[in-house]
C-alpha cells in the first residue's frame, strides 16, 4: 500500500517539474517578444505596458494612422432631392462617428464594410477614425440622373474609389448643364428693320 502512494507522489511531483519548467520558458519567451515589440516601435503608448506584461503577445500588426472620410453632395439648383450613397470599406467593420447636419452620432458598418447613408442636396457628411490605408468604393444612386450631369471627384459616373489616407474627400456634383441660348436674331442680316413712312 505504501509503494502505491510512492507512485502516485513520484508522478505528481513529475508533473509540477514538468508544468514549472514549462511556465519559465514562456516566461522567458514573453519577455523576449515585449522585447522586440518594444524596440520594433509598434507599441505607440506605454498605456498597454501591464496589459502586455500579463498576456503573450501573439499577434504583431502595425498600428495604421486614423483618418477621416468626408461625402459632400453639391448640386446648382434649388430642388432639394434625396441621395442614397454605398460605401464599401475593405477591412472595417463596427460603429463609427459621425458628423451630419452639425450633430455627431455613429454609423454601424457591416461586418463586410458596408452601409448605405442618404445625403439631402448640398450637405455632407464626415466618418472619423478609420484606418488609413484601407480601400474604399463609394457609389451615388438615386436622384434624377436624366436631368443632371453627375460628376465622382471631377470625373463624369456615379462611382469612385482609392486608398483612404488623412482627410480624404469625395464630392458628387449633381449639376444640371448650362443650355447655350437660342440665337433669336439672324447674325447675317442683324435682323436691321427700315420703317419706311
Amino acid at each position: 500500500m505504501k509503494r502505491k502512494y510512492v507512485y502516485i507522489i513520484a508522478i505528481v511531483l513529475s508533473l509540477i517539474y514538468v508544468g514549472s519548467e514549462h511556465y519559465l520558458n514562456l516566461s522567458i519567451e514573453k519577455s523576449t517578444n515585449l522585447e522586440q515589440l518594444e524596440s520594433q516601435k509598434y507599441l505607440q503608448s506605454s498605456d498597454f505596458e501591464e496589459e502586455l506584461n500579463t498576456n503573450i503577445a501573439t499577434d504583431y500588426k502595425a498600428i495604421e494612422p486614423q483618418v477621416s472620410l468626408t461625402i459632400t453632395n453639391i448640386q446648382n439648383d434649388k430642388t432639394n432631392i434625396e441621395y442614397k450613397y454605398y460605401i464599401k470599406l475593405n477591412d472595417v467593420s463596427g460603429a463609427y462617428r459621425i458628423s451630419r447636419r452639425n450633430e455627431e452620432k455613429y454609423l454601424l458598418f457591416s461586418s463586410t464594410g458596408e452601409v448605405e447613408i442618404t445625403l439631402n442636396s448640398n450637405e455632407t457628411i464626415t466618418i472619423y477614425d478609420l484606418p488609413g490605408g484601407t480601400s474604399y468604393q463609394i457609389e451615388q444612386k438615386g436622384g434624377n440622373s436624366s436631368k443632371y450631369t453627375i460628376k465622382a471627384n471631377n470625373i463624369i459616373g456615379t462611382k469612385t474609389n482609392g486608398i483612404l489616407s488623412k482627410n480624404t474627400k469625395i464630392t458628387f456634383e449633381n449639376k444640371i448643364p448650362i443650355k447655350e441660348k437660342e440665337e433669336t436674331s439672324n447674325p447675317y442680316t442683324a435682323d436691321i428693320y427700315t420703317l419706311a413712312i
